[in-house]
């Protein structure tokens, strides 16, 4: 394999990995938001345990904003799933092909 052949193959690498990267800080923004969701789920239902005892009437608007927080989260919950099993196809579809440009490359040589 010629040094231009290399060359293209690092250039495609340095792609790959830049692409790889830039997904990843996306993937570590959502699930740092996922979190913060949990956190303030967490800090309602410790308020209506600590607050709520026995009383349901008024735990209505707490309960309400949990639901909320809850469904928010599941949905981020499946939205990482999806983005996570993505970004797992596009990787190993890429290095697939490069993997099949190498050993045409080096078959050809």
């Amino acid at each position: 394999m010629g040094q231009a052949d290399q060359a293209i193959l690092i250039a495609q690498l340095d792609g790959l990995k830049n692409r790889f990267n830039e997904r990843e800080k996306l993937m570590i923004s959502s699930i740092d938001q996922t979190s913060e969701r949990l956190i303030g789920t967490k800090d309602i239902f410790n308020d209506l345990k600590e607050n709520f005892s026995g009383r349901m009437e008024e735990t209505r608007s707490a309960l309400l904003a949990l639901h909320e927080n809850l469904s928010g989260t599941l949905v981020e919950l499946e939205a990482l799933s999806t983005m996570s099993s993505g970004m797992s196809k596009d990787l190993n579809y890429e290095v697939s092909l490069l993997t099949d440009q190498v050993d045409e490359k080096v078959l050809s040589s």
